[in-house]
């Protein structure tokens, strides 16, 4: 089996874990696999948590990625949350609804920094509440959010998947 072949079958595999449509990756990884290969490592920085706890990467996730009107990649950090243990009060809260204080601001850190407006205290607080390397993994958490609705908008994969997510559908 080729690693072409291999990159399918975790496209197929990550899509059936997730119920999500990665036809924009088959569509990547058929065009140029080093391409996905680059994509791939991309990915590895965008999902990295060492010390965060699942609940604060998630919060800070989805509130990044809700600023992309992507219902579909909400969705899928929705499921990847409950994969990780967080808890639903903790995903509705993350979605707009309540937050314990700390997790709130960094909510808000989340969506200012995602949509170019100012965090002057939130960052201090943030930074206070996770440490700086917590500040490090929310920052790369929050700035990788708007790669994949980038990346399925710039090939033509957006169409009816990209939309703003609703409060009361299951994301």
């Amino acid at each position: 089996m080729t690693d072409v072949q291999k990159a399918h079958e975790r496209i197929v595999t990550f899509e059936k874990r997730y119920d999500y449509d990665a036809s924009y990756l088959r569509a990547i990884l058929d065009a140029s696999p080093e391409a996905f290969e680059a994509f791939e490592g991309f990915s590895a920085m965008g999902s990295f948590r060492k010390n965060l706890s699942p609940e604060a990467y998630f919060v800070a996730a989805i509130a990044a990625t809700q600023t992309e009107d992507c219902g579909s990649c909400t969705r899928l950090r929705v499921r990847m949350a409950r994969e990780a243990g967080v808890p639903e009060k903790i995903i509705a809260g993350a979605l707009g609804g309540s937050l314990p204080a700390g997790l709130e601001q960094l909510r808000r850190f989340a969506t200012g920094v995602a949509t170019n407006q100012p965090t002057d205290g939130l960052l201090q607080s943030v930074r206070a509440h996770f440490g700086e390397d917590g500040l490090v993994e929310i920052s790369l958490c929050i700035a990788s959010a708007r790669v994949y609705p980038s990346l399925k908008r710039a090939l033509g994969f957006a169409g009816n998947s990209c939309e703003l997510p609703s409060p009361r559908n299951e994301p």
